[in-house]
């Protein structure tokens, strides 16, 4: 199949499965396929995969969480962090591991849906 005719595939990273599940299906309704992972392991193999944009949620990892998202920025691929609290050292250190930017937890649809419309142009 022609890759400008496939949907996006976006990757999602997140350590709880219940929000993996909920945030694949808000994708999928838009037209996007997921590659959802949920640990380090699964991250490191996903991060050979053709993705077009990646959405990860820091809770629930430890500091290496960070090499994952330069080694994402490393290939050029557009980087959401998602985070349960607002901090400027949080922005501070997503920007510096190459993130594109940082969504606050609960995720508004609309809004993420269109900073994803913009990232993948």
């Amino acid at each position: 199949m022609d890759e400008s005719v496939q949907p996006a595939l976006i990757l999602t990273v997140d350590a709880n499965q219940r929000n993996l599940e909920l945030l694949g299906q808000v994708l999928q309704q838009a037209g996007y396929r997921t590659l959802p992972v949920a640990t380090l392991a699964a991250l490191d193999q996903a991060l050979k995969a053709p993705v077009s944009l990646a959405l990860v949620d820091i809770s629930g990892f430890d500091a290496s969480i960070w090499q994952r998202c330069e080694r994402l920025h490393e290939r050029a691929i557009p980087l959401l962090i998602i985070s349960a609290r607002q901090s400027a050292a949080l922005h501070q250190a997503s920007l510096v591991h190459g993130a594109c930017g940082v969504l606050v937890k609960p995720l508004v649809v609309r809004e993420l849906l269109g900073l994803i419309r913009s990232l993948l142009q």
